[in-house]
């Protein structure tokens, strides 16, 4: 029986920290389908962070046991069905004046993103046009430079679309996020924390037994104060469940002065705030001249995914959070 983990993501940059862990999950599960790999991957149960399901053909499909929240905006060109219209809120029946609306289009879908849906329609049994598609991936792959432009760009699994949160009222790159206040103020943030913690409800009551709550958040300006929000209300409802704290920091080299010094005041208030709610609490980040050209999103994600592995490893007397 597996003891679960529900991972929660909160901002921007958790969830490029977040995608890289999920897709090191997702190589790790295909490689435990390949007959060299069976045994040395048989001690590693994924149905911890995954929840798993039967479709009618037999075949085995998985979905994160995870809740990601992030600014509107932020999904890129992929679309999560159960997101709410774009329109939603614009209906204004008592008000009788001029009203403007402002449309954007959505971001296209890069190669990379085509590439990995194209999958589908494809014959496992066909090698040549395996091998072609592999080459295109590769291709696709290596194209993906630095920091894509969204963190869904070279998501390779797929979320559960009620449990991805996109915070309203707040556009990636457009509003004010830096500081610690902008989150305690607003009503949509009160109701999107409200939800998260709703979501991550709904994946503790499909579990057995819940084994612990991995959060990996970008603790630093408003989603320090939404993950304290958040947290904290997972602290009451679950007080004895442990909490594993990621406070992922990036390492922002082109901010203002002004935002960065509303960025640097609000950290120590995280720890200050969220020390005191987490089971534990780990800052981790990459050194400004160690990152080469990357966003060292890839390297955060290693870390947490060997850190964790034994929590995942059957047969382990510490397989506890």
């Amino acid at each position: 029986m597996s003891q679960e983990i529900i991972t929660l993501q909160i901002g921007d940059h958790a969830n490029y920290v977040g995608t890289h862990f999920w897709n090191l999950q997702d190589e790790a599960i295909a490689c435990s389908e390949q007959q060299n790999w069976k045994e040395p991957c048989s001690t590693v149960d994924h149905g911890v962070l995954c929840s798993w399901s039967e479709d009618r053909r037999g075949n085995y499909t998985y979905c994160p046991r995870a809740v990601v929240v992030d600014l509107s905006g932020s999904l890129g060109g992929l679309s999560f069905s159960d997101l709410p219209a774009a329109t939603d809120g614009l209906s204004t029946p008592s008000w009788e004046g001029h009203v403007e609306v402002h449309n954007i289009s959505r971001a296209a879908k890069n190669q990379y993103r085509k590439q990995l849906e194209a999958a589908s329609q494809l014959d496992p049994d066909d090698e040549e046009a395996m091998a072609v598609y592999q080459q295109a991936l590769e291709a696709a792959a290596n194209a993906l430079q630095g920091r894509p432009a969204y963190w869904t760009d070279y998501l390779q699994v797929d979320l559960h679309p009620s449990c991805v949160l996109t915070l309203s009222g707040v556009w990636r790159g457009i509003g004010e996020w830096d500081g610690w206040g902008p989150a305690v103020d607003s009503s949509n943030a009160r109701e999107t924390a409200e939800a998260a913690v709703d979501k991550i409800r709904w994946w503790a009551e499909q579990c057995d037994h819940v084994q612990g709550i991995q959060v990996l958040a970008e603790d630093v300006g408003g989603w320090g104060s939404m993950a304290l929000n958040i947290v904290t209300e997972l602290r009451e409802q679950y007080p004895g469940v442990p909490m594993l704290y990621y406070s992922l920091q990036r390492q922002q080299t082109d901010a203002g002065q002004a935002s960065s010094i509303r960025r640097d005041l609000s950290r120590p208030i995280s720890i200050a705030e969220i020390a005191q709610v987490a089971s534990l609490y780990v800052p981790l980040s990459v050194p400004v001249e160690q990152l080469k050209g990357s966003d060292g999103t890839a390297l955060l994600a290693a870390a947490i995914d060997t850190a964790t592995l034994c929590l995942r490893c059957t047969g382990v007397c510490t397989r506890d959070v």
